[in-house]
């Protein structure tokens, strides 16, 4: 029986309340279309009428006219002990696994493959650099010319080019882990890099430990595994390494999953004493470790930037970690290269599903990211520049206009973690996309889905467009306090 909440239900119906159709009916409409077009799945628990009413501000005889129409049309069916259920007679989904990720993987997500692009829309949902105008023009110029050589063989290096995979590893090696060509994979991006190691080692059930908040792809591509997520809290220097070691002396987990060079959402740094504690603990239990570093290189203080995890094992600990890295957030996240470090013999594994998954990732965008690589240094020192000037300019307009936010100053990447005095996080996203900005809730960062008393907010865009989307988060955040002190003079629950 798969099951889901009501937040994610609503989220899923989206705009459907029309005006010239009769309430019920028009539910009844939109929760059809989600069954037939497989965004709900057979074996699907709807959530009880009282839930789905309060989130959706009717009343519950209209939610029960509802349920009521969709079993009149064999699309769901109520069962004595497990409530709504859809059926699969209207469902496109053709098995279990499917019926699984349906329901499974949140609605609400960075990425909305559903959302068509509007220049009317700041997109502050993704924190990823916008543009790559100022990446040196030689560099494709020398990839192209480059072209010409590798269009006489047959076009797959499953591993990567020989060419791109040395300047990672030496990348990797003045990082402080000492790397060789032969250790290191080019996928596309980090996640791939990320999902292709977790599908190798995880399988239904196991355990994998993650921070809360995190990367939210990080989860959805554990939850797409079927994997059992196992949470730890965040300090302001990473995770709480006293919950890592009591959760994973109790659920003996296969996979710690961590960002400690500069944390996905929060901007933190792990030190060096807390490396060597993590990575002490996931040796004493044989747990792999995957060291996400796609953000390292943006860590603004040119000082006390730690090496990677990978430096602090030893025997046979070493072997079991993935350390992950991506050129996309200190150059342009449209290039696609991430890659993989490990030690030969699971590199080796990984590397057997990268060629199942795709023989290999496209050779022009290897040679671009060669020639930036090796540019790679002056690039980092580049964008470090910018993104300290973006952030500010962010800080300080969100400062002026919405005093009440709060949060920490990140120690780098391409977000601010903020915290909301007030509200719910969630329904605050949604007057933002009124006022034409996209932000995500802090609960889409979380695997328990807290945060929801926060929001992140990208900086990646440049600075004239920041301004104006303070300007319409501020218009935003005014008219949603305006509701919550509704609310609550008539003594009612926000509804957005």
């Amino acid at each position: 029986m798969l099951e889901i909440d009501a937040r994610d239900f609503a989220a899923r119906l989206g705009e459907w309340n029309g005006t010239d159709e009769i309430l019920y009916k028009a539910l009844a409409d939109r929760v059809e279309a989600l069954i037939r077009s497989g965004q709900l799945g057979p074996d699907t628990r709807l959530p009880a009428e009282r839930q789905i009413a309060a989130g959706l501000a009717v009343s519950r005889g209209t939610v029960m006219a509802a349920y009521d129409e969709l079993r009149g049309r064999g699309l769901v069916e109520t069962r004595h002990g497990s409530g709504t259920v859809v059926l699969s007679s209207g469902s496109p989904v053709t098995g279990p696994r499917e019926a699984h990720l349906t329901s499974a993987l949140p609605h609400e997500s960075v990425f909305r493959w559903d959302l068509a692009p509007s220049e009317e829309v700041i997109d502050l949902r993704g924190a990823y650099w916008v543009g790559s105008d100022d990446l040196p023009d030689e560099a494709f110029e020398l990839a192209h010319s480059d072209l010409r050589r590798f269009r006489d063989g047959h076009g797959y290096h499953v591993l990567g080019i020989p060419e791109l995979r040395s300047v990672v590893a030496q990348r990797i090696t003045d990082s402080g882990l000492a790397t060789t060509p032969e250790e290191v994979l080019i996928t596309s991006g980090a996640q791939q890099a990320i999902a292709l190691t977790l599908q190798l080692v995880i399988g239904p059930g196991d355990g994998v430990v993650v921070s809360d908040p995190t990367y939210p792809a990080a989860v959805e591509t554990c939850v797409s595994q079927q994997g059992r997520l196992l949470t730890v809290g965040s300090t302001p220097v990473g995770m709480d390494l006293q919950q890592l070691a009591a959760v994973v002396e109790r659920h003996h987990p296969r996979l710690i999953y961590t960002i400690p060079s500069v944390h996905n959402p929060t901007g933190s740094v792990m030190p060096i004493l807390a490396r060597q504690r993590l990575m002490e603990i996931a040796a004493k239990h044989n747990v792999v470790v995957v060291d996400d570093r796609s953000l390292a290189e943006t860590q603004l203080s040119p000082r006390h930037r730690p090496p990677p995890l990978a430096s602090f094992a030893e025997g046979d600990a070493a072997a079991r970690v993935v350390t992950i890295g991506s050129a996309s957030k200190t150059m342009w996240g449209g290039l696609r290269i991430g890659w993989a470090r490990a030690p030969e013999a699971l590199l080796a594994r990984i590397a057997r599903l990268k060629a199942i998954a795709d023989l290999g990732t496209p050779v022009a965008s290897q040679l671009i990211a060669r020639h930036l690589l090796e540019r790679g240094d002056e690039i980092a020192e580049l964008r470090r520049g910018r993104i300290a000037q973006h952030l500010d300019v962010l800080s300080t307009a969100l400062t002026e206009r919405i005093p009440e936010w709060t949060w920490t100053p990140p120690q780098g990447g391409l977000c601010l973690w903020v915290r909301l005095p007030q509200g719910d996080a969630s329904d605050f996203a949604h007057i933002a996309a009124r006022h034409g900005v996209g932000i995500i809730a802090g609960s889409v960062c979380s695997p328990t889905g807290r945060f929801r008393d926060h929001i992140r907010v990208p900086f990646g865009q440049p600075p004239e467009v920041l301004i104006e989307a303070a300007d319409r988060l501020a218009a935003a955040w005014q008219e949603y306090r305006q509701r919550l002190g509704s609310c609550r003079s008539d003594s009612l629950s926000v509804v957005v």
